[in-house]
């Protein structure tokens, strides 16, 4: 997720570890600064997804490179849902006045 995505989710982690206070800041920016896991293991992970999912190298390699895509990208119902913003807020105005 690193490299496609742009983000760590350890980041997130080591936050809650830091604000619970179960470890320093100094020692979370020092495990943020270390890879993800060793190097072995992501290549191994990496053959193993190519394998599972069917794909070649440069497939995998075109995919990894692409622009990130969102769910606009694809057929959504979410037209639908906007039609309905006016009665949503018609509704929480009326419980509000009622409630």
């Amino acid at each position: 997720m690193p490299e496609k995505f742009g983000f760590d989710l350890r980041k997130s982690y080591m936050s809650a570890l830091v604000c619970s206070g179960q470890i320093s800041r100094q020692e979370a920016l020092k495990e943020i600064a270390q890879p993800p896991a060793p190097i072995d293991l992501l290549k191994q992970d990496r053959k193993y997804v190519i394998k599972k999912l069917g794909l070649t190298n440069d497939e995998f390699d075109q995919i990894m490179k692409a622009p990130n895509k969102t769910y606009k990208d694809y057929p959504n119902n979410e037209s639908i849902w906007r039609s309905f913003n006016w009665f949503v807020k018609f509704a929480r105005q009326r419980i509000i006045r009622v409630g």
